[in-house]
């Protein structure tokens, strides 16, 4: 008679409770902490996304009617072209030069204004001068108020006047054309100027 192999019997298993279970894995939470200490300081090994802080939002100057003030001191009374606008600042002390190079030659978007006044025909002088404020000669300066001129190749001649008053800083823009095309020229930029001073404006203002 041939007898089957005997298969090997397997231990039986033996039932853990549920109590039994988590009191296992309790202790072995208990005894690897997955915040081991070092040096007597706890150490953290979860490595946790950080938030990026949020860019500050935009500053824009608000357009307001035009000053009659700021036109008589651009000696510009019939210009052909003329803007206000007007932003708080929380820097009271400066006078209209310091607030003329901070708009100008401290604004984060300097390139862009040279830019933009090349395109428009501006002649400009030296960027670093004491008699220009980024190459805008200057016509009228006191402490309350700054008078900057430029001449233009497309035969207008814009006159810029900064007053700060306060707590709030006045900004004037007046051009003055001498024919038909240069006025021409300079009202269908005009729309992007308005949008270039704002900006600037609130930039020097933050």
């Amino acid at each position: 008679r041939v007898h089957a192999p005997s298969m090997p019997c397997r231990p039986a298993r033996r039932a853990v409770s549920l109590p039994g279970l988590a009191g296992k894995l309790t202790y072995a939470a208990a005894s690897n902490p997955p915040n081991p200490p070092m040096n007597g300081h706890a150490v953290s090994t979860d490595v946790l996304p950080q938030r990026r802080p949020r860019p500050r939002p935009w500053l824009w100057a608000e357009e307001i009617p035009v000053r009659d003030d700021l036109r008589a001191v651009s000696r510009f009374p019939a210009a052909d072209y003329a803007d206000t606008f007007e932003i708080p600042v929380s820097a009271p002390g400066r006078t209209a030069e310091q607030w003329a190079r901070l708009v100008f030659e401290g604004a984060t978007m300097r390139r862009l204004l040279i830019l933009w006044w090349r395109l428009l025909g501006f002649q400009l002088g030296p960027r670093r001068s004491a008699q220009h404020v980024l190459g805008w000669r200057i016509v009228k300066n006191t402490p309350d108020v700054i008078v900057l001129q430029a001449r233009s190749l497309a035969e207008f001649t814009g006159r810029l006047v900064l007053a700060p008053g306060g707590s709030r800083l006045v900004y004037g823009t007046f051009v003055r054309c001498d024919g038909l095309l240069a006025k021409a020229l300079y009202y269908g930029m005009a729309p992007f100027h308005r949008l270039l001073v704002s900006r600037v404006l609130g930039d020097a203002a933050q």
